[in-house]
């Protein structure tokens, strides 16, 4: 779910499940070798991004996202458009600590997911709707952004950050977050699966991790 900086309570959920995961398996486990799936929106579809496209464990995505909080949340007066540069400048921060290429497509120029696949919830800014981005292939069209203007577009709140625009013009298109409206992403997230896995496959475990 979206929830801007209170998303670090998912983090929190989240890492006990996966030390508990990890003391019954006895090694150490990253999310995106335990989840088949994830979906986000908002900051989630940031933390999404680091967990399942990054290949994070649950502690360096909650040193990250902290980090990028910190960045992006200072103490003194912004508008949406200075917190906006802030996160890109954040992000790339994050990427240059990985060695991973600022021009880093979500789908197909990064390996280090370990097969889990991603989708991050957004908004047309003129059409209301949830649509994905994705870093698999889905026989719905989605965009394939790079991985900063995924994190911007995921985040980008009306009134909080700005919009993005992506696309290459005369089809360029402005986007939003899809929190307004899609805060909590389990039916998109379960439609995905569908779509990926078959109707009939059984599923195991849906874990839907809030900020409230």
């Amino acid at each position: 779910d979206g929830g801007d900086t209170r998303c670090f309570s998912q983090l929190l959920i989240l890492e006990e499940l996966m030390y508990r995961l990890e003391y019954d398996h006895g090694r150490p486990i990253r999310p995106c070798e335990f989840f088949h799936s994830i979906t986000g929106v908002g900051a989630a579809g940031v933390i999404t991004i680091l967990l399942g496209v990054l290949g994070m464990t649950t502690s360096e995505a909650t040193e990250a996202f902290i980090g990028i909080c910190g960045k992006v949340f200072t103490a003194d007066a912004c508008d949406d458009r200075l917190r906006s540069e802030r996160l890109v400048l954040a992000t790339k921060d994050v990427l240059d600590k990985l060695d991973v290429p600022h021009t880093t497509r979500l789908a197909g120029d990064i390996d280090r997911s370990a097969g889990c696949h991603v989708s991050i919830c957004y908004s047309s800014a003129s059409i209301s709707g949830c649509r994905m981005f994705r870093n698999y292939k889905s026989k719905r069209s989605s965009y394939n952004p790079t991985i900063i203007e995924a994190v911007r577009a995921s985040w980008a709140t009306p009134g909080l950050f700005s919009s993005v625009f992506i696309g290459a013009a005369p089809q360029q298109e402005e986007i939003i977050s899809a929190v307004n409206g899609f805060n909590n992403p389990t039916l998109q997230a379960v439609q995905e699966a569908r779509e990926l896995y078959g109707a009939n496959r059984a599923v195991s475990t849906l874990l839907s991790l809030g900020s409230g």
